[in-house]
C-alpha cells in the first residue's frame, strides 16, 4: 500500500493506493499510477485550458473511485466541495433567471441555485462511470451544463430540492433579468453575481 497526494490552495490531501492486484482494486479500474497525479499536481493551472483541469480533476476522481475508499458520493465531492470553488470563475454561469420572491426582496437571504441539481446528477454520473468504465468527455460536458444558476431565495432553494428539481411543484416562477427594475438588477448584480459567476459582466448594470 502506497500513498498519492492532491493539491488544492496550498493543501495537501493524502490518498492510500493499492497496488493493481490488491482485491480492493476493481479490475476494471484504468487509473493512472500515483506518479501521474505528481506530474498533475506539478502542472500551473493558469497555463491549462479549463478542460484539461476537469480532465485533472476527473482522474484524480476515478483513481480515487479506484482504491474501494470513495464511494460514488465521496469521488463526487472532489469536484463539487473541493475543486468548483476554485472552477467557478470559469465554469459557473448565470441563466439571466430570477424568481418573482427574489425580484420581489433582493435584499432577502437568496441562493445561485444549480437547477440540473449538480450533486444528485454528478453522483449518479459518477457512480456510471464507477460501473461501466470511465468517460472524461461526458463528465466535462455534464459539469458544464450543470454549473448554470438561477438566483432564487434560500426557501425556494430548499423547495426545489424536496420537489426534486420541478420548479412548478416547488411554486417557483422565474422572470428575465431584463424585465426587473433596474434597481433591482443592480442589487442583484453586486450580492450575488459579481465575482460568483464567469459571465457576471453581462449583467452588470
Amino acid at each position: 500500500m502506497g500513498h498519492a497526494t492532491f493539491e488544492h490552495e496550498g493543501k495537501f490531501y493524502l490518498f492510500k493506493t493499492f497496488p493493481k492486484d490488491s482485491a480492493i482494486v476493481s479490475k476494471a479500474d484504468k487509473s493512472e499510477p500515483p506518479h501521474k497525479i505528481n506530474e498533475w499536481k506539478n502542472a500551473k493551472s493558469g497555463e491549462q485550458t479549463v478542460d484539461e483541469q476537469l480532465a485533472i480533476v476527473y482522474r484524480v476522481m476515478m483513481y480515487a473511485a479506484g482504491t474501494g475508499l470513495f464511494n460514488a458520493t465521496k469521488t463526487r465531492a472532489i469536484y463539487s466541495h473541493v475543486m468548483a470553488s476554485k472552477l467557478k470563475m470559469q465554469l459557473r454561469t448565470f441563466t439571466g433567471k430570477v424568481s418573482r420572491a427574489a425580484a420581489a426582496d433582493p435584499e432577502a437571504k437568496l441562493i445561485l441555485e444549480h437547477f440540473h441539481r449538480l450533486q444528485h446528477k454528478l453522483t449518479l454520473l459518477v457512480a456510471e462511470h464507477m460501473k461501466n468504465g470511465p468517460d472524461v468527455a461526458a463528465f466535462i460536458e455534464a459539469v458544464r451544463r450543470m454549473e448554470q444558476v438561477h438566483i432564487v431565495t434560500f426557501e425556494e432553494n430548499y423547495a426545489a430540492h424536496r420537489a426534486k428539481g420541478c420548479y412548478v411543484t416547488a411554486g417557483i416562477d422565474l422572470l428575465d433579468w431584463l424585465d426587473l427594475p433596474e434597481d433591482v438588477r443592480r442589487t442583484l448584480y453586486w450580492r450575488k453575481l459579481h465575482g460568483a459567476v464567469s459571465n457576471a459582466k453581462q449583467f452588470a448594470v
